[in-house]
């Protein structure tokens, strides 16, 4: 009956995002048996806290990864799990859960304009113009850029070996022109000799290649065009991607981020895995609306 007690308060103190201390302490100066309760993001515990070496964003061959396992650590600091996330894509409306499915909601200003925007912190790193081959659609598999193997396109360019590129992104990301604008294509894994991307990309799309820009500016030059555009805003709400949410928190800029957003007046928004702009998905990017 204990034991079904303490599995119980430490599934309801999970849930609530308690995550203390790193330590190998099991018992107080009293004697009684603590229990630790958290967040798991791998195999074993790590010093320096669980949720710094988390990467969400890929599934290992040990299934985590897209979501969160609770539960507790035992005495041996081994990670009892009871329970955890999804990490299957499904969406919910109107009180159904549906997979492989899109769900939208229609939301109506009734008292004055609305707008979206979207920010790309990245610009076209030299004069690199490609066009794709050898895609696989389903799989987002980018193949050949100009006839030559993506992965060695990449490096060469680049000078980097097969494990950084999947680092790489943050700094050099692919980029589809569409007309005037350019969606960032992301790169997940490498695989053989072809990139597999978190965008789709198609045979004959023109891509580029892109560096990071000074992130900073181009963010408060957002928030000062939406305060130009909008003297008076009663509401704002964004979805950043997770890779911008990686890459400000590395830079130790992303409690800055959300100040500066916050001056905007009344801004909610959540990272999602990619943003959809103008019925286009994008990575790497923050998609925004703005009511009056």
């Amino acid at each position: 009956m204990k034991k079904r007690f303490m599995q119980l308060a430490a599934v309801l103190l999970a849930l609530s995002l308690a995550v203390p201390p790193a330590g190998a302490v099991t018992t107080n100066q009293n004697g009684d048996i603590m229990i630790r309760v958290g967040l798991a993001s791998s195999n074993t515990h790590v010093a320096v806290g669980e949720l710094e070496a988390a990467h969400l964003e890929n599934n290992n061959s040990a299934g985590y990864g897209f979501g969160y396992r609770f539960g507790y650590y035992d005495g041996n600091l081994n990670f009892v799990e009871l329970a955890r996330t999804g990490g299957e894509g499904r969406v919910s409306a109107n009180g159904r859960v549906y997979q492989d499915a899109v769900a939208y909601a229609l939301v109506r200003n009734r008292g004055g304009r609305v707008k979206t925007y979207k920010e790309n912190i990245y610009h076209q790193l030299g004069d690199y113009r490609f066009i794709a081959s050898d895609t696989d659609r389903a799989n987002y598999i980018l193949g050949s850029l100009n006839g030559k193997p993506a992965k060695q396109v990449y490096k060469s360019i680049l000078h980097v070996t097969d494990e950084e590129i999947l680092t790489r992104t943050f700094q050099n990301p692919f980029g589809k022109l569409n007309g005037d604008d350019t969606c960032i294509i992301s790169i997940k894994e490498v695989q053989g000799n072809a990139l597999a991307c978190f965008r789709q990309v198609n045979d004959s799309d023109v891509l580029i290649l892109l560096e990071l820009g000074d992130y900073q500016a181009i963010t408060r030059n957002t928030i000062a065009q939406i305060c130009q555009e909008f003297p008076r805003r009663s509401a704002i709400f964004s979805v950043n991607c997770l890779f911008r949410y990686k890459l400000f928190s590395e830079h130790n800029y992303m409690q800055t981020y959300l100040r500066e957003m916050a001056a905007l007046g009344c801004h909610a928004g959540v990272v999602g895995y990619g943003e959809h702009y103008n019925n286009r998905f994008v990575n790497q990017s923050m998609t925004c609306v703005v009511f009056e």
